[in-house]
């Protein structure tokens, strides 16, 4: 699987993947644009200071610590795909209740995200903590599905639907110690706003 690299620092990261298998890839500093996954496929990245663009298919191969703050870790960009945590572990910066996202400011540091793209799936097993907003974020879409999925200790929800999301499936996930920074906005294990019915 080879990722498109957005600078020349990226260039010997890009060089290691396409020698083959999943090696771990260092996604540079936070100053740095997206980087998009062009291929899929099986992927390990141990630490990224930049939101991941998901446009293929793709199976975590290795723990993944994210330390963006204000822009998801993974993002969906393309529908029909799947994000298989494969039994792995995705974790923010935040330290609930320190490094938080407030009800005011409200940037996306969420773990995984689709805005507006429909027909995606993250499927488990696997853990995603400590973002400073959502856990899992879906809005504007159809036909998501969330599976066997662990959410614990986001700064709001584990996961979180609105703006009319539509006949998407949140089946067999576990949400823990998740909101503390949520004030009086309503959060915590799923937050269902908006959503309409089949």
């Amino acid at each position: 699987t080879t990722p498109s690299a957005p600078d020349e620092t990226k260039q010997s990261a890009v060089a290691a993947w396409e020698i083959g298998g999943a090696p771990a890839l260092d996604v540079g500093s936070s100053q740095a644009p997206p980087l998009m996954l062009t291929e899929g496929g099986d992927v390990c990245i141990p630490v990224t200071a930049v939101t991941i663009i998901l446009v293929k298919n793709t199976r975590l191969m290795c723990d993944t610590k994210c330390e963006t703050t204000v822009t998801p870790c993974f993002q969906f960009a393309a529908p029909g795909i799947k994000l298989d945590l494969n039994g792995r572990r995705v974790s923010g910066p935040a330290e609930p209740p320190a490094n938080c996202e407030t009800t005011l400011t409200f940037a996306p540091g969420d773990g995984i995200a689709s805005f507006g793209i429909s027909d995606v799936v993250i499927h488990g097993p696997g853990l995603v903590e400590k973002f400073r907003r959502h856990g899992i974020a879906l809005t504007a879409l159809m036909k998501a599905e969330v599976k066997k999925v662990t959410s614990h200790q986001n700064c709001f929800s584990g996961v979180f639907l609105a703006a009319n999301v539509r006949e998407t499936l949140v089946e067999e996930v576990v949400s823990v110690r998740n909101a503390s920074a949520s004030d009086v906005a309503a959060c915590g294990a799923a937050n269902i706003d908006d959503v309409t019915g089949p």
